[in-house]
């Protein structure tokens, strides 16, 4: 027994509810199921229960076993003292509050369909990588796609919240956060966390007072990075050595080792020297980038925010005193610029509006996603083996967000198309 299924039981109410005993032998009589909690604290909250002639109003816990409640210490929780019905597979081990009276307790194992643990059983041995698999291909996908609209949102608030839970450290400097979120989406998911960590060694003041000198932006960025030498024979490299040392000693600057970035397996053309570049590039090309952003009038303006190459230096390197056979500049190309404003600029304007409590601008953040072109990797090529093609990016990110936070955990009855099939398919 799972208790993701005694959690689906629970909400669907799949299980005769009338009638009811405690384990104590009460009459027990379900006003209120409660609402689903899918944070830290009980299972369900603010139900509302009558034990025989006696009226409770608090939250409900659900174990597989009624030893579960000290085995996860709930008793040590002080979120768990308005706990008024621990519901059950089996109950084996009387549960007490913190004063001494019991928790009344409701067992389950004899009440739930054996049809239904078989259905759910077999669903959940499959081995297929989206278990619905076969069912998506031969129904109606209406009901699933109802599904990714919520998955949509779910992978926004969650590439959104570490930003939010930033905002206290920048003192409220959203600028600050749109450095942080545009240099991590520039690493990609190689060097994601190099871009992020080199992020945040730059005050974004600092990169708005050197905006207007393009060379004095890329020794600070080359230099936090930890990528300048003394020992660079290149004319270019040795002048942003020489410009670092003067900003590091200026501003008491801490670099990168130069250890953290990574080159294999990676396009010349994604190397990390050529991105910070790039990144400077941008912030040259627009020193207000935070409004430029938030008041974009479409995806096309806000693509343009991105398009710019990186210096003519690196017209033929790809790597520092290293010449590359092809001269070339190095523009970002279509693919790299949605991805930045996938993973970087839309998760922070959906930040600030909720920040902001801007209902226009949230809708604005979802409104892009909606005009964009699906993604294309290998959990959508994944999904096109079902027949399931998304439209747009806001598509595309939703069913990643269901493939890595639904399918592949086997949450099927977390999920509104999968618990549905193991609810009403006679035979899976």
């Amino acid at each position: 027994m799972k208790e993701a299924l005694l959690h689906y039981i629970w909400k669907t109410k799949s299980f005769p509810f009338l009638a009811l005993k405690t384990t104590e032998g009460d009459s027990i009589t379900i006003q209120h199921f409660g609402y689903h909690n899918s944070n830290s604290g009980p299972d369900f909250l603010e139900g509302g229960i009558q034990i025989s002639n006696t009226q409770w109003r608090g939250h409900i816990e659900i174990h597989v076993l009624s030893s579960d409640w000290n085995r996860h210490e709930h008793g040590l929780d002080e979120a768990y003292d308005n706990v008024i019905l621990h519901v059950v597979w089996e109950e084996d081990e009387i549960i007490y509050r913190k004063d001494g009276s019991r928790i009344p307790c409701l067992e389950l194992r004899n009440l739930i369909s054996p049809l239904l643990l078989q259905r759910y059983e077999r669903f959940s041995k499959r081995t297929d990588q989206i278990l619905c698999g076969k069912e998506l291909l031969h129904r109606d996908q209406s009901l699933f796609f109802l599904q990714l609209n919520r998955m949509a949102i779910e992978r926004l608030e969650e590439k959104s919240l570490p930003l939010s839970l930033e905002l206290e450290h920048t003192h409220q400097d959203w600028s600050q956060l749109l450095f942080w979120a545009i240099a991590k989406s520039f690493g990609l998911k190689v060097n994601a966390s190099a871009m992020e960590s080199f992020a945040r060694r730059i005050p974004i003041n600092l990169v708005l007072k050197h905006v207007d000198q393009l060379f004095q932006l890329e020794a600070l960025f080359y230099g936090q990075a930890g990528m300048l030498s003394a020992n660079w024979r290149d004319v270019y490299a040795q002048s942003l050595y020489k410009e670092y040392q003067f900003l590091q000693n200026k501003y008491d600057l801490q670099a990168l080792s130069g250890k953290e970035w990574k080159l294999m397996r990676m396009r010349p053309s994604a190397f990390p020297t050529i991105r910070l570049s790039q990144l400077a590039a941008i912030y040259y090309k627009n020193p207000d980038l935070h409004a430029k952003i938030l008041y974009a009038p479409n995806v096309h303006a806000l693509k343009e925010l991105f398009v710019v190459s990186a210096s003519s230096y690196w017209d033929s390197h790809y790597l520092f005193d290293r010449n590359s056979k092809q001269s070339r500049l190095k523009v970002i190309g279509e693919s790299t610029i949605r991805s930045i404003i996938i993973n970087g600029v839309i998760p922070f304007m959906f930040s600030y509006a909720r920040y902001r409590m801007d209902d226009s601008l949230l809708d604005k953040a979802l409104e892009l996603l909606e005009s964009m072109k699906s993604e294309q990797n290998k959990i959508i090529k994944e999904w096109k083996r079902y027949n399931i093609i998304p439209k747009n990016a806001f598509e595309s990110q939703a069913l990643i967000q269901l493939k890595k936070h639904y399918c592949d955990q086997k949450r099927c009855l977390s999920c509104s198309y999968g618990s549905q099939l193991i609810s009403k398919l006679g035979t899976i």
